[in-house]
């Protein structure tokens, strides 16, 4: 299956390994994973930092979301604006969600037609500033469905310059 890797990336070279990790879990179950966020930050590629580029990175993995089985989100650190963009992507092209913890072996599999889909109320601004913020990862206190609901609805529901 072809899955497309969601794990946070801004902060570090901690978050660089979760990613391999994610990336060798995904590989460990015989998945054939895409991490665009590992891929296209290598030196003298994109720069994550300029928000030209960082938004040329993301469009760039949207193409690849179409032809994916569907999309993994690894929990474990939080939710990052980045990754909220992919999940609102996958949930309105109907693509399925897995939820993922390593630490804990744990996963929670997201229909998108339980609702996420039609929840998620963002337009082309709400879009851009998310591209553009490379904020902190937001963490719930809640496990699956309950805390991304909670991420999107919560933290991430108000953004853009006009809400």
């Amino acid at each position: 299956m072809r899955v497309i890797v969601e794990s946070p990336f801004a902060g570090g070279f901690a978050n660089v390994k979760y990613g391999r990790e994610c990336v060798k879990d995904c590989i460990n179950r015989g998945e054939s994973p895409f991490a665009a966020h590992l891929l296209y930050t290598q030196k003298g590629l994109l720069d994550d930092r300029l928000p030209g580029e960082r938004r040329k990175g993301i469009d760039a993995a949207y193409g690849w979301l179409e032809v994916a089985d569907y999309v993994v989100v690894y929990m474990d650190l939080g939710v990052t604006p980045g990754m909220v963009v992919g999940i609102v992507r996958a949930a309105r092209m109907g693509k399925q969600i897995k939820l993922r913890w390593l630490k804990r072996k744990q996963e929670e599999i997201i229909d998108a037609g339980q609702g996420i889909r039609d929840s998620l109320q963002f337009d082309e601004q709400d879009r851009e500033h998310l591209v553009q913020d490379r904020g902190a990862p937001v963490h719930s206190n809640k496990d699956g469905l309950s805390a991304l609901a909670e991420i999107i609805t919560g933290p991430f529901k108000n953004i853009g310059p006009n809400k």
